[in-house]
C-alpha cells in the first residue's frame, strides 16, 4: 500500500512539473507581450551576456573584493560572480528601456508588444531549461521524481534540452567552474 502511494506520489509530481512549466511559459509570455521586444530582448540576452560575463570576468572582481574587504577566496569568488553578473544585466536594461521609449514614440507598439510575447517565451524556456538541469543533479538519487515518471512527461526532456541549444557552451563552463577552497 505505501509503496503504490509513493509510486503515485512520484507520478503526480511530473503531472504538476508539466503543469509548472506551462504556467512558466504562459507568464513569460505574458510578461513579454507587456514589456516589449526590446525589452525582453535585452533582457533575453542580457542573462546570456551576464552568465558568460560572470563566468569568464568574476575572476577580476573577485581579486578587487579580496584586496579590498579581506574576505575568503570562496565568499569573494560568489560574490564577485553575483556582482559582475547584475552589473552588465544592469546596463543591458538601462538600454533596453531607452529603445522601448524610442519604438512607442515612433508608433511600433505592436511590433513590440507582439516580439516581446515571442521573446518573454523563450527566455522563460532558457530559465527553465536551466533550472531543470539543476534540478536533475538534485533529483541524483531519484528522491523528487524516477526516471520512468520524467521519461513520461511530454515537457520535461524538451525543455531540459533547450538551453543547451541555445547556448551550448553553458553545459561545459558549468562544470568547469572552480570555487577556491577556503
Amino acid at each position: 500500500m505505501f509503496t503504490q502511494n509513493y509510486a503515485n506520489k512520484k507520478h503526480s509530481i511530473v503531472a504538476t512539473i508539466d503543469i509548472f512549466l506551462v504556467l512558466f511559459l504562459f507568464i513569460g509570455v505574458f510578461n513579454g507581450m507587456r514589456n516589449g521586444l526590446f525589452v525582453e530582448f535585452s533582457s533575453f540576452v542580457g542573462l546570456l551576456i551576464g552568465l558568460w560575463a560572470a563566468l569568464r570576468f568574476s575572476e577580476f572582481t573577485r581579486d578587487f573584493l579580496g584586496e579590498h574587504l579581506g574576505s575568503n577566496p570562496k565568499t569573494a569568488y560568489i560574490f564577485a560572480f553575483i556582482i559582475t553578473f547584475i552589473a552588465v544585466v544592469a546596463g543591458i536594461s538601462v538600454l533596453a528601456k531607452l529603445l522601448t521609449k524610442v519604438a512607442d514614440f515612433s508608433g511600433l507598439g505592436i511590433f513590440n508588444k507582439i516580439g516581446g510575447g515571442m521573446f518573454g517565451f523563450v527566455r522563460a524556456l532558457l530559465i527553465l531549461s536551466v533550472l531543470l538541469n539543476i534540478f536533475e543533479k538534485v533529483n541524483f538519487m531519484d528522491s523528487f521524481a524516477s526516471p520512468e515518471t520524467i521519461a513520461n512527461s511530454k515537457l520535461y526532456g524538451p525543455t531540459k534540452a533547450f538551453g543547451e541549444v541555445i547556448y551550448p557552451f553553458l553545459k561545459e563552463e558549468l562544470h568547469n567552474i572552480r570555487i577556491p577552497a577556503n
